[in-house]
């Protein structure tokens, strides 16, 4: 029995032996074999000298406990002796310049192909990777101040910055004064005592350093009191404030990094800046330091003080220079040659400005030893303290009047004036500018000279008590030659052009000759150009240009004129002439062999020539009335508007085109104009040119070799266009009607509309600008103050960027105005900016006269042709529409 147990025994221990052995033979056969070790994560590709360099790699994989190394490895890099607890993996880490053998520049650069190794002794896995090294830049930067202001710098303090300086406190610097003569001579030295207003610099590390980082900084300025104009030395005004120093501060002067009796300054709590100390230079001013990062801190801030002055000056710069790393790892710049900001340090004395009694900037007086002085306004703005001076002259850059020589500044007595100044309580100072006869050689051309009146920076240089410019030029003043109206002996004009460097060509007819003569702006006659011989008692139209012909090589440029008239001729009745002038460097000379002749056998008058500036050959464009037809245009009924083009073939004129306008009634050419190449003509036509309901006033544009774009905008029968001119993309039609007032009404998703009402009791002139499509764009309106007389315009001209009218009035036009003596000549100007006094006036001479034509000036003057009781004379107004010429009796 006992047998068999143990047999059952033993047989049962094989068979579980023999069943472990199969369990353990099935699990070998569902495990994983183990991973390879494998590195996981990629380091920073870039570490910077003296900023710690640190990465916790991460492992997966291996059958043991991993080990690890550094291949290939720069010295300042290394392992952690222990590995990651929480995790497979390890730490690496270092400090560019100091760990390693405290290489400082020595560990600069790229480092390629280190590899990090792990293995647990049967695997091993790898990563490469590279590092480079590079500087820790220091960059310094700094605010634009104002003298007499607290800086306005947004900073807050965060764990890695300084403790920001507190601005609040006034600061106290004196400094030695240089005091000059009148003509910039070395006088004396005095200490001025002065304010500081306070600001800073701030200075940035790049990443935060593991040491302390101890840098010197040091104010500086590209100034040199040595550095003087030609034939004066130091010490001068010429030196210290010539030509070579301007623009550049003075250290200890206008800026300092701790005023002379000023507290060091603190944090906003009141503490002080343990960050920064102050040294003081050879000259006793504290223009240098040393600024301190502590580990960590990676933005710092240098303290300085803006001195407020009472000295004039332009913007200054200064600049800011950290000059020297004395303890820790950085770098000054990038290149590691040092780092500066400049400081530009703006003025806050008060300010001048000079303008006309109504405002403007711009004016012209008589060049009149006798006249009076003409009246003008200083404005002083900005804080001061006490009474502030200024002292004019001359620009002198290219105006080429001079003070004292062309001009002369006077008080209220007329007396000479050497400086304005005004009292503590008073901003606004009169005084006058009287112009001097001068004369003009024919080597300076024939413009008149102009003054730009300005600040005398020269002498107000280094000088307290003086105010600033506004502006470079604070008035521009042009010096009128043509003193009285220029009348003409045995010559009637009827029109007037300029060009060719300011000549002006006045275009006429005498007893026994058509004419045209040129005059300077002097009224000295240049010359006297014949026409048309045996031809008189006709209005002669004249275009001048200067026409560049851009196909040759090189670029040939013309002087030339052309001239259109009506004269009995062999069409019959009354036909068109033109000719073509041509300046051969020192006369006109006729470019035709004879005038051209052309039109039809009723009579046809020209109204209005043309001469194109931008072409190879010359193209002359006539405008006027016809009442018969010729060529391929015939009469609509009445009088018509022609436009004729006339080209130059093998030196002789031709017909280039001719093209009609008209209704069935009586139309009539009021003005021409160009627009580069096309023409712009205005009319008037007393029925509708189109089949709409527009009638009257008109204006059509283009070429006469096609059909020309016609815009009729009228819509009452009172309203009559008698002049136009063409500019800044509009057609200006000029004219008047009774009882009507305009405005633009803007209508949504549509054009603009031109609005008529019945709001006046007497007739106006009005100025329409319309667009080449017939839209309104803008409207004015010339009327009496009391909406009771009858003004009428008849001529215009754009100005400066406004538009000049001429007519008359028979009441007054505004109030305070003389009584009316029969038919008033008037002239005004309008503006879109309607506020502006100066560019918005209106003028009334008392005198029976009308304007026949009028030109521009260089938007100095408006030069007029009128005529006086059948005498006819040469006017200039100023830009404010004063009278510079009475009247001849």
């Amino acid at each position: 029995m006992r047998a068999d147990l143990s047999s059952r025994i033993c047989s049962a221990g094989r068979l579980a032996g023999v069943a472990l052995i199969a369990l353990v033979a099935a699990g070998c056969k569902t495990e994983k074999d183990p991973d390879q070790p494998t590195l996981l994560g990629a380091p920073a590709p870039t570490a910077y000298l003296g900023v710690e360099y640190y990465y916790n790699w991460g492992v997966y994989g291996g059958e043991d406990i991993l080990d690890y190394s550094l291949v290939n490895a720069p010295s300042w890099l290394a392992l952690e002796d222990t590995s990651n607890k929480a995790r497979q993996g390890i730490i690496m880490r270092g400090v560019p310049g100091l760990s390693g053998g405290n290489r400082g520049d020595a560990d600069l650069g790229k480092n390629t192909n280190i590899e990090i190794v792990t293995t647990d002794g049967k695997m091993a896995g790898f990563q490469p990777f590279d590092v480079e090294v590079k500087p820790n830049v220091i960059s310094i930067e700094v605010d634009e101040f104002t003298e007499g202001e607290a800086a306005n710098v947004a900073q807050k303090t965060s764990a890695n910055t300084c403790a920001v300086p507190d601005l609040s406190n006034l600061g106290k610097h004196s400094f030695d004064l240089n005091t000059y003569e009148e003509d910039g001579a070395y006088k004396q030295t005095d200490q001025v005592n002065s304010t500081t207003h306070r600001t800073y610099a701030k200075v940035t590390l790049e990443k935060p350093s593991v040491t302390r980082i101890r840098v010197a900084y040091q104010l500086d300025s590209d100034f040199d009191s040595e550095n003087c104009d030609a034939g004066v030395s130091a010490p001068h005004q010429k030196c210290e404030y010539g030509t070579s120093n301007i623009g550049r501060a003075i250290v200890g002067h206008d800026i300092v990094v701790l005023g002379s009796a000023s507290d060091k300054t603190v944090d906003e709590e009141g503490n002080p800046l343990t960050y920064i100390t102050y040294q003081q230079n050879n000259a006793s001013v504290y223009d240098r330091g040393v600024l301190t990062f502590e580990p960590g801190i990676t933005e710092c801030y240098i303290p300085l003080e803006v001195v407020d002055d009472r000295i004039p000056e332009p913007g200054e710069l200064a600049f800011i220079r950290l000059t020297e790393v004395r303890e820790g790892i950085a770098s000054l710049g990038v290149t590691n040659a040092g780092a500066q900001a400049g400081i530009t340090i703006l003025d806050n004395e008060p300010v001048v400005s000079v303008q006309t009694l109504k405002g403007g900037v711009k004016d012209t007086i008589n060049a009149d030893d006798n006249a009076a002085a003409t009246p003008y306004k200083a404005i002083l703005t900005g804080e001061r303290d006490g009474p502030v001076m200024v002292r004019f002259t001359d620009q002198g850059k290219s105006s080429g009047a001079k003070k004292d020589i062309h001009f002369e500044i006077v008080d209220d007595n007329g007396l000479p004036l050497l400086e304005l100044v005004f009292p503590e309580d008073q901003n606004e100072i009169e005084f006058g500018v009287r112009g001097r006869a001068y004369t003009v050689s024919a080597d300076d051309g024939y413009d008149d000279l102009f003054l730009s009146l300005s600040v005398d920076d020269a002498y107000q240089a280094g000088r307290q008590g003086y105010a600033r410019a506004d502006s470079d030029s604070l008035l521009r003043i042009n010096l009128n030659r043509l003193i009285t109206a220029q009348t003409f002996t045995d010559f009637t004009p009827t029109d007037l052009e300029l060009g060719h460097t300011s000549r002006l060509f006045v275009a006429g007819y005498t007893d026994t000759a058509l004419e045209v003569r040129i005059y300077d702006q002097a009224n000295t006659l240049l010359d006297i150009v014949t026409v048309a011989a045996r031809v008189t008692n006709t209005d002669v139209y004249i275009s001048v240009a200067e026409r560049v012909d851009s196909t040759a090589t090189p670029r040939v440029t013309y002087q030339e004129f052309a001239v259109g008239y009506s004269a009995p001729g062999s069409k019959g009745g009354q036909d068109v002439f033109a000719k073509l002038f041509r300046f051969d460097g020192t006369d006109y000379l006729a470019a035709w062999s004879t005038a051209y002749e052309t039109g039809s056998s009723e009579d046809d008058f020209v109204r209005w020539v043309g001469l194109s500036a931008d072409r190879s050959q010359p193209l002359v464009t006539l405008a006027g009335s016809t009442a018969g037809s010729w060529s391929e245009e015939n009469n609509t009924g009445g009088t018509d508007v022609f436009l004729l083009e006339i080209e130059e073939e093998a030196g002789s004129p031709r017909e280039k085109a001719l093209r009609f306008v008209g209704s069935n009634a009586d139309d009539q050419l009021a003005a021409g104009d160009l627009n580069a190449s096309s023409s712009v003509l205005f009319g008037q036509a007393p029925r509708t040119l189109d089949g709409t309901s527009a009638i009257g006033p008109f204006f059509a544009t283009g070429s006469a070799t096609a059909e020309l774009n016609v815009v009729q905008v009228g819509g009452e029968p009172s309203e009559t266009l008698r002049h136009g001119v063409y500019g800044s993309g509009l057609a200006w039609l000029v004219g008047d009607s009774n009882g009507l007032a305009y405005t633009v009404t803007e209508v949504e998703g549509a054009d603009n509309e031109l609005t008529r009402t019945r709001s006046q009791n007497s007739q106006a002139g009005f100025v329409w600008g319309v667009a080449g499509n017939g839209v309104p764009r803008t409207v004015y309106q010339v009327n009496d103050f009391a909406d009771a007389s009858t003004e009428t315009l008849t001529q215009s001209l754009l100005f400066d960027g406004d538009i000049v009218l001429a007519g008359n009035t028979d009441g007054q036009l505004d109030e305070g105005t003389p009584a009316v003596t029969d038919n008033d000549g008037i002239l005004a100007r309008r503006s879109s900016q309607d506020g502006l006094a100066y560019r918005n006036w209106n003028t009334q001479i008392p005198k029976n006269m009308s304007f026949l034509d009028m030109v521009n000036y260089r938007d100095d003057e408006v030069m007029a042709l009128v005529d006086v009781a059948g005498d006819r004379q040469l006017v200039v107004f100023s830009p404010e529409g004063r009278l510079l010429t009475p009247l001849a009796p």
